[in-house]
């Protein structure tokens, strides 16, 4: 990479993470592209040359947080835990990353949005690897019935999808979001 590519790179980098800090404080409605050119120190045209608009800054930054937490779970793959406890901490680094997402921020995603719905396909396509060891581990060490497949998990997990992406999901209680999460990672029976 020459310098020109380094110092275009590390510009688009600040201008994410600025992006990112405002969107998920302040809330997508209430995040100006002035606000991330003030933040970042650089112009609205720069912005407008590297992302194009608003929108597809968001897409970016969303897609670069959904990454990072990608990378923390594969990570965590290597780890020679037990598989219950690794669940727990896979439990715990989403619960994490969901905080850095303000209320804010989840009320003004345009959720309907099909660039949007296609980020968290994307993610979901790309996650197979995660849930796969996950499930191979879990069966071997007997925390997972054998007689549940790969298949029958992504399939409970594209189910659950349809109503987490449900524009209307982010307005439910409280209550309603943990318990949802809650009946993902341990059904009925458990915890």
């Amino acid at each position: 990479m020459n310098g020109y590519e380094k110092r275009t790179k590390q510009k688009k980098d600040t201008i994410l993470r600025a992006a990112q800090g405002l969107f998920f404080t302040h809330g997508v409605a209430n995040t100006k592209i002035a606000d991330i050119a003030r933040k970042a120190n650089v112009s609205q045209v720069t912005i407008y040359n590297y992302f194009g608009n608003k929108d597809k800054l968001l897409s970016e930054a969303i897609r670069q947080h959904m990454a990072c937490s990608l990378k923390v779970s594969e990570k965590l793959l290597l780890e020679d835990i037990p598989f219950k406890e690794k669940m727990e901490k896979a439990i715990a680094t989403k619960k994490i990353s969901g905080t850095q997402l303000s209320k804010e921020f989840l009320d003004t995603v345009p959720w309907e949005k099909p660039e949007i719905q296609h980020l968290f396909k994307e993610m979901r396509a790309k996650s197979h690897h995660f849930i796969e060891q996950m499930i191979k581990q879990g069966k071997a060490e007997g925390a997972i019935h054998p007689s549940i497949t790969l298949e029958a998990y992504i399939a409970y997990i594209s189910a659950i999808d349809s109503l987490l992406t449900d524009p209307d999901f982010l307005k439910t209680s409280n209550e309603y979001k943990p318990a949802i999460e809650r009946l993902v990672w341990y059904g009925l029976i458990g915890k």
